[in-house]
């Protein structure tokens, strides 16, 4: 919900900090892609707390590496660099990066193989 505010009244908040028309159009391009953004984030941050609640605490560290070495260092400068998006590519890596692990806890999750995970059996 924030994140559409921001990016709605984005130009207005913006116009106070700068007067570049070309800062104002990156960043409520960024405000944009936080939309999106955003869901895939809370499910990764519910997920995988709730995977290192249940003592599965080795997945998210794995899942976690290799998404951000992938897509947040990888993508974002095949995007931001190689691409020429600059910032707006750097935000659509980290868009993925969310995305593509909130998706992987989400299967784990419903596939519950982090049951049994856990340091303490049951009684």
């Amino acid at each position: 919900v924030m994140s559409c505010i921001i990016a709605i009244s984005g130009k207005g908040i913006l116009g106070f900090l700068t007067s570049s028309s070309e800062i104002i159009s990156i960043a409520v391009t960024v405000f944009v892609i936080e939309i999106i953004l955003e869901p895939g984030r809370c499910i990764n941050i519910v997920g995988i707390n709730g995977l290192r609640a249940t003592g599965d605490v080795r997945f998210p560290v794995y899942i976690g590496i290799f998404s951000m070495w992938t897509f947040g260092v990888g993508l974002a400068y095949i995007l931001g660099v190689k691409f020429n998006f600059g910032l707006t590519g750097i935000w659509i890596a980290f868009a993925i990066d969310e995305w593509f692990r909130g998706i992987l806890v989400l299967i784990r999750w419903k596939t519950g193989k982090w049951k049994g995970k856990g340091f303490v059996n049951n009684l």
